[in-house]
């Protein structure tokens, strides 16, 4: 200040100019501020937050317009998107008045006129509709990460037939494919999840390929209960299995035992997909079996604690009857039979041509 009074004195030109220099010079060091660089820090960052906290109130005001003018919104829609501005406005305040230095203080204000500025402003219809949106894409992302953990926990499992690996890997393509139609179909973001939950219990839980047979499938006693759970944890190692009624409850998964056993007296239903021949104790429901079976629920030959027997196609076609011999010894009494009848009417052709001469 001393310095700009005495260049001002030295280009005056009479004694006016000169005395009006000095007064002015004089002035303006008496005025010049005493204060401390913390304390004029202090004056700028509150001259900033009061420009900031201004400018949120004006990008507040701009979007209530846009709100009050919005086509399609009712009274109620209207007011709750303008609630979430005033609270966007708010929170935007209290980050400014938590400011220390001016660089703060503008990315506070800058974060609160973009959130005011983003806020929605659309029907609660149109609300549910994107919630619901982001809900199946999530979900459908679940299905596909429970669909690959399970595809790779089948590929690791011992014990289990390349074919059989085939066919769990093939059921648990069908399981998501069905959850995601379910996810599709959802009007909710509860019935997505539910639809989720389901996909992934289904896709969880592997189940035998083929059916038990048993002699009686309204009471299943605890010996088929125990061949069923054995089966079950081969194919699902590690897993909870419980009994309910005519359910099993493999990992929280309700399954009707008639979906696991069949009766072993009754034809094989032509649309049973047909297996390997499996090395279960009890016996299994199999295509290529489609005789009537006896009381003992037997396939393949094998013994079970119902009893022995046979549905094997091959001893239905044999030449010779288990234990008895009575088809071969029926064969050759017919034989000689017909033999006998042919020598007989041999011999009364010849006597007639004799009589003839």
């Amino acid at each position: 200040a001393a310095e700009k009074a005495k260049t001002a004195i030295d280009a005056a030109t009479d004694v006016e100019e000169v005395n009006k220099a000095k007064e002015d010079g004089e002035k303006e060091i008496e005025n010049s501020p005493v204060t401390s660089e913390k304390e004029d820090v202090k004056v700028a960052v509150d001259k900033a937050k009061e420009d900031a906290k201004k400018a949120i109130d004006e990008a507040k005001v701009a979007k209530e317009e846009a709100i009050d003018k919005a086509e399609g919104l009712t009274e109620t829609e209207k007011a709750k998107a303008k609630q979430a501005v005033q609270d966007a406005a708010e929170k935007a305040k209290t980050a400014i008045d938590a400011a220390t230095d001016v660089e703060e203080v503008n990315k506070a204000k800058e974060d609160g006129e973009k959130e005011i500025e983003n806020s929605p402003v659309t029907s609660e219809k149109e609300d549910v509709k994107v919630a619901v949106d982001k809900a199946k894409e999530d979900a459908k992302k679940a299905i596909d990460e429970a669909k690959v953990a399970k595809e790779e926990a089948i590929d690791k499992a011992e014990g289990l037939t390349e074919t059989e690996k085939a066919k769990a890997k093939q059921a648990v393509q069908d399981a998501a494919e069905k959850a995601k139609t379910a996810i599709d179909a959802a009007t909710d973001v509860e019935e997505v999840n539910k639809a989720k939950e389901d996909g992934e219990k289904e896709i969880s839980v592997t189940l035998p390929i083929n059916k038990f047979r048993v002699p009686d499938l309204s009471n299943s006693d605890q010996s088929v209960k125990d061949k069923l759970k054995e089966e079950l944890l081969r194919l699902n190692p590690g897993a909870t299995i419980t009994f309910n009624g005519n359910k099993v409850i493999v990992n929280g998964v309700e399954i009707p035992l008639t979906d696991l056993i069949v009766y072993g007296k009754y034809e094989v239903d032509k649309d049973t997909p047909k297996y390997d021949k499996p090395n279960l104790v009890l016996g299994v429901a199999d295509v290529s079996n489609n005789h009537k079976g006896d009381n003992n629920g037997l396939i393949h030959g094998e013994e079970t604690k119902f009893g022995s027997g046979s549905l094997n196609k091959d001893s239905y076609s044999s030449k010779k009857l288990p234990k008895t011999g009575t088809t071969e010894q029926n064969t050759i009494f017919y034989g000689a039979t017909v033999f006998g009848l042919g020598l007989m009417i041999a011999a009364l052709r010849k006597r007639l041509e004799e009589e003839t001469e």
